[in-house]
C-alpha cells in the first residue's frame, strides 16, 4: 500500500466562481443599436458604482422591497464568490438560505425576475434559478438561453456561467473554443473569477494552446485581487515552477494566504509542506493541524492524508480506528487511494471488523477509479476467491491493468504467469519483459527471477553479467535465495573474482534469515576455514 502523501488540484473549469463585487452591476457593452431597445440603460449608471455606493443607493432609491432584496441577493452571492468560499455547486444552498432568512417567497421572486428582464443582472439571476432549480424545475436550455442573452451584452458573470455551460455540455454541446472565448470576454469586462479560469484554460490547453507563462500571469492577477483559489493555484505554480522560477518559500506563502481564508486545497498543501519541511521548517504538529482543517472542510485528499497519519503514527498517536474513519470519509467522496486503503482495512480487520466482502467492494471501487494498487489487490481477490467467486481469468485481467500502470507487484505476478503458462499461453519473452519491469521497480522477487532466467540462459559473458547484477540487487533488498546464489557466485568466481570473504558474508546473511541450504554451506566454510578466521 502506498504511504506517499497525496496532493491534488481540481483541473476542471468549474473549480470556483468568483467575481469582483465592483463588477456586480457592471457596465453592459452593447453590441448593436438594437440592444439599446431591449436593455434598460438605467442599470448602466448604477454599474459604475462600487459595492458600498450601491448598497447606500439601494436605501436611497425608491425601490419596492422585492427589488431591494434581489439586488442585495446578487450582491451577497457575488461577494461570496469573490472571496472564493462558495464553490459552484454550493450556490443553490446559499441562495435558498438567503431567501429563507429574508422570509421571501420564491414564486414571487421568479415572477418579479421574469417581468424585469431588461437588466442584464436580472437575466443572469433568473438563469441561475433555472440552472439550480430554485423554486422552479431545472431547465438547462432555458438557463443557457438566459446566460447567453446577458453575456451578449457584456455581463461578465453571465459570461463566466456561459463558459461553464460550454465546458460541461449544459444546455449546449461542448465547445472548448467558446469556453476560452467567454472567459476571455469576462476578463475584458473586469471579472476576477474570469482571470482565474482563463489561467486554467492556458494551463491545461482548454480552447487554446498550453501556455504556462500566461496561466501564471492570470493566476497572479486574480490572486492579487483577493481570489483565494487563484492564490492556491499561484502557490502551485511556484511549487513546481510553472510559468515562473520555482520558489518553494513563495509557494508556501501563497498557500498559507489561501489556507487561512479556508481554501481546503491550500490547507492540504500547507500540511504537506509542514510535514516535509518544504518552504518552511518541518513541523508535524502544524502538518496535522492543516490536514485536519482541510479534512474537516471536506477535502478528500486531506482526509486520505490524515488517514495515513493515523495509520502510521505520523505526528499523532497511531490509531487504526481514526485512520479507518478518515479513509472512509475520503473513499465515499470517490478518492481511489482511500478506497484501496479501506479495502485493505476490511481485509485485515484493522480499525473495523474483518469483512472480506466489503474488502472486495472497496477494492473494486478503487480499481474502477484506476488505482493500480487496488487493481492488483482485486486480482488477488479473484485469484484466491476472497469475497468473490474464484476466477483466474479475471485475476489475470486485473493484474494486467495494474502492471500496465506501472505497479511492480502486478508486473512481477504477470511475469510469473507468463513464465509458467498459468491460464495463458507460456511466453518466456513476455515473462522476461514483465520481470524486467518489476525488477526496475525494485521488486526483489522479480530481481531474483530475472537473475535466474539470465543465469539459466545460454551461458555468455553478457547473460552471466546480468545474472550477477540482478542477484546482487535482490540480495541487497533482502531476498534470501538471491543472497545464497550471490554467495555461490563469489565462491565459484563466476562473473566476478573469487572472493571467499564476500561469499561468507552473503551465506551468513541468508543463514541468519533461515535459509537451510545456506546454513549448510556456511557450516562448510567454517569447517574449512574459508572466508573466516
Amino acid at each position: 500500500m502506498s504511504t506517499l502523501k497525496a496532493i491534488s488540484f481540481e483541473q476542471n473549469v468549474n473549480i470556483i466562481d468568483n467575481i469582483n463585487e465592483g463588477n456586480l452591476l457592471e457596465k453592459s457593452k452593447l453590441t448593436s443599436k438594437q440592444n439599446l431597445s431591449t436593455i434598460d440603460t438605467n442599470d448602466l449608471d448604477i454599474c459604475k458604482l462600487d459595492i458600498a455606493e450601491q448598497e447606500t443607493n439601494l436605501s436611497l432609491q425608491s425601490q419596492e422591497p422585492i427589488q431591494i432584496f434581489v439586488n442585495k441577493l446578487i450582491i451577497n452571492t457575488i461577494k461570496k464568490h469573490d472571496v472564493g468560499i462558495i464553490k459552484f455547486g454550493q450556490i443553490k444552498q446559499f441562495i435558498i438560505q438567503q431567501i429563507l432568512q429574508a422570509n421571501q417567497n420564491t414564486d414571487e421572486l421568479i415572477e418579479w425576475l421574469s417581468k424585469n428582464q431588461s437588466k442584464s443582472q436580472y437575466i443572469w439571476l433568473l438563469g441561475l434559478f433555472y440552472y439550480h432549480s430554485i423554486g422552479i424545475k431545472e431547465d438547462s436550455n432555458e438557463a443557457f438561453k438566459l446566460f447567453l442573452k446577458a453575456a451578449e451584452v457584456g455581463y461578465s458573470m453571465a459570461q463566466v456561467y456561459l463558459a461553464e455551460c460550454y465546458y460541461n455540455e449544459y444546455g449546449t454541446e461542448k465547445n472548448c473554443n467558446l469556453v476560452f472565448k467567454y472567459y476571455q470576454k469576462s476578463v475584458e469586462n473586469g471579472s476576477i473569477v474570469g482571470q482565474l479560469h482563463l489561467g486554467i484554460c492556458y494551463e491545461f490547453g482548454i480552447g487554446i494552446n498550453i501556455n504556462k507563462l500566461k496561466a501564471f500571469e492570470w493566476y497572479e492577477k486574480s490572486a492579487k485581487q483577493g481570489n483565494i483559489n487563484a492564490q492556491c493555484k499561484l502557490g502551485h505554480c511556484y511549487q513546481y515552477g510553472l510559468g515562473v522560477e520555482r520558489d518553494e518559500v513563495i509557494a508556501f506563502e501563497w498557500y498559507e494566504k489561501s489556507a487561512k481564508q479556508e481554501n481546503n486545497d491550500a490547507q492540504n498543501h500547507l500540511g504537506l509542506f509542514y510535514e516535509n519541511g518544504i518552504g518552511t521548517e518541518k513541523n508535524l504538529n502544524n502538518a496535522i493541524y492543516w490536514y485536519q482543517k482541510a479534512a474537516e472542510n471536506e477535502n478528500a485528499v486531506a482526509q486520505y492524508n490524515l488517514g495515513n497519519c493515523y495509520q502510521y503514527g505520523w505526528g499523532v498517536e497511531k490509531d487504526d480506528n481514526k485512520a479507518f474513519e478518515w479513509y472512509e470519509k475520503s473513499a465515499k467522496r470517490g478518492r481511489g487511494d482511500a478506497q484501496n486503503c479501506l479495502g485493505f482495512f476490511y481485509e485485515n480487520g484493522m480499525g473495523i471488523e474483518k469483512n472480506i466482502e466489503k474488502a472486495f467492494y472497496w477494492y473494486q471501487k478503487a480499481a474502477e477509479n484506476a488505482n493500480e494498487i487496488a487493481q492488483y489487490n482485486l486480482g488477488n481477490c479473484y485469484r484466491y476467491g476472497w469475497g468473490v467467486e474464484k476466477d483466474e481469468i479475471k485475476a489475470f485481467e486485473w493484474y494486467e491493468k495494474s502492471a500496465k500502470q506501472g505497479y511492480g507487484c502486478a508486473q512481477n505476478r504477470l511475469g510469473f504467469l507468463y513464465g509458467n503458462g498459468i491460464r495463458i499461453e507460456k511466453d518466456l519473452e513476455k515473462a522476461f519483459y514483465w520481470y524486467q519491469k518489476a525488477a526496475e521497480n525494485n521488486i526483489k522477487e522479480a530481481q531474483h527471477m530475472l537473475a535466474t532466467l539470465y543465469y539459466n540462459k545460454e551461458k555468455t559473458e553478457k547473460t552471466l553479467e546480468k545474472a550477477f547484477y540482478w542477484y546482487q540487487k535482490a540480495a541487497e533488498n533482502g531476498h534470501i535465495d538471491a543472497q545464497n546464489n550471490l554467495a555461490s557466485l563469489y565462491y565459484k568466481g563466476e562473473e566476478t573474482e573469487k572472493n571467499l570473504e564476500k561469499a561468507f558474508y552473503w551465506y551468513q546473511k541468508a543463514a541468519e534469515d533461515g535459509h537451510i541450504e545456506t546454513q549448510y554451506n556456511l557450516a562448510l566454510l567454517y569447517e574449512n576455514g574459508e572466508g573466516t578466521e
